[in-house]
């Protein structure tokens, strides 16, 4: 069980605490609907260029990249996220297939344009 009093906003090593598990599978039905798919794939058109460079900025639980390599196979993501509980799920599900750098936006290191886009 999660406890959200746990986690403040100046807290960025805790993001996984703002969602229990449930509040994270609610949104998977997105993954599935082709629909949804088909528009993601129009809006973000320009990353189907050949190896894009793409930062998605706090990536949680993965929801969302596993939607962005799906959708764009070919795209280099790079994966920013503070917290460790969402660091390991995320070496989990996607492994070598993305670049995972554990700092916050805030914080962030990276050199300044680095990426095609970031989401």
């Amino acid at each position: 069980m999660y406890d959200r009093a746990r986690c403040t906003v100046s807290d960025y090593s805790n993001w996984s605490y703002l969602q229990s598990p449930d509040d994270i599978i609610v949104g998977r039905y997105f993954e599935y609907d082709s629909y949804t798919l088909t528009l993601m794939s129009e809006w973000f058109s320009f990353l189907n260029s050949p190896s894009v460079r793409v930062l998605e900025v706090g990536s949680g639980s993965g929801f969302f990249t596993s939607i962005l390599l799906k959708l764009f196979p070919d795209i280099s993501l790079t994966c920013l996220e503070p917290d460790p509980v969402f660091i390991s799920t995320l070496r989990k599900r996607f492994g070598e297939r993305v670049e995972i750098v554990n700092e916050s936006i805030e914080d962030c290191t990276i050199r300044e344009f680095s990426f095609d886009a970031s989401i």
